[in-house]
């Protein structure tokens, strides 16, 4: 199973979403994807405590601010951040080893941040790769992709599986008088089952989805008619 990258997201990467009015602005997008739990967000005090200042110190609301914060209290991963955990590793700003420290200990996959203060570390530490918001969201996309690809094996292993059961009732009931009366209700089962597959994960492209629905519909019809004219024939014999 794929699982989720865990990520911190320094203080400047939020400060970054809420001021930009850029459509296509990475960290505004990061936030909507951690919103839709593509990814974990690891927190701690001292990072929600700056981040609060911040937004403030940039003429965020109150209410925007409060609304935020309660989102993080929610959503995100807490970490406690002991302090043996804070190593002095950032020179320049003694401030910024929390938020490593917070990283390391949360088991992060990727520090994010626009601090020039990190680059003394060459992009790594502790294993926690240190990188920029947009490097960030192209991962993030991709596990995403990698995340749906898993989901449709699943569901293609699940839809041969269910085949081979009905085949096998089907062959069954062709064995013996006494299943003949179940035909359309194994058929509707069936095909009822196709369409909410295809509910679970459809295709990316939309028309190719309602017409494999169509497809899958017409086909049903096409048996459950077939069904219909078999059982009259041997009636009227």
């Amino acid at each position: 199973m794929t699982e989720q990258l865990r990520a911190v997201l320094d203080t400047n990467v939020f400060v970054s979403a809420f001021l930009s009015h850029s459509p296509t602005s990475p960290t505004q997008e990061l936030v909507r994807r951690w919103e839709a739990e593509e990814f974990t967000l690891l927190v701690c005090d001292a990072l929600v405590d700056e981040l609060a200042e911040k937004l403030v110190e940039r003429d965020i609301s109150q209410e925007r601010v409060v609304e935020f914060l309660t989102l993080l209290g929610r959503l995100a991963e807490w970490v406690d951040v002991p302090n043996e955990a804070v190593k002095p590793v950032i020179e320049a700003d003694p401030d910024d080893d929390i938020i490593l420290a917070c990283a390391v200990v949360g088991g992060a996959d990727f520090l994010v941040t626009y601090d020039p203060h990190f680059d003394v570390l060459g992009g790594e530490h502790g294993g926690v790769r240190i990188t920029q918001a947009l490097s960030f969201l192209w991962a993030v996309r991709d596990m995403k992709h990698k995340l749906f690809s898993h989901k449709q094996t699943k569901v293609i292993r699940e839809w041969a599986e269910a085949y081979r059961l009905w085949n096998k009732q089907e062959l069954a009931r062709r064995r013996t008088k006494a299943g003949q009366e179940s035909v359309e209700e194994k058929l509707a089962a069936f095909f009822g089952l196709c369409e909410s597959m295809f509910q679970i994960a459809p295709p990316k492209n939309a028309a190719l989805y309602q017409a494999q629905l169509q497809a899958h519909a017409d086909e049903r019809q096409r048996m459950l008619r077939f069904a219909e004219r078999r059982k009259h024939g041997k009636s009227a014999s």
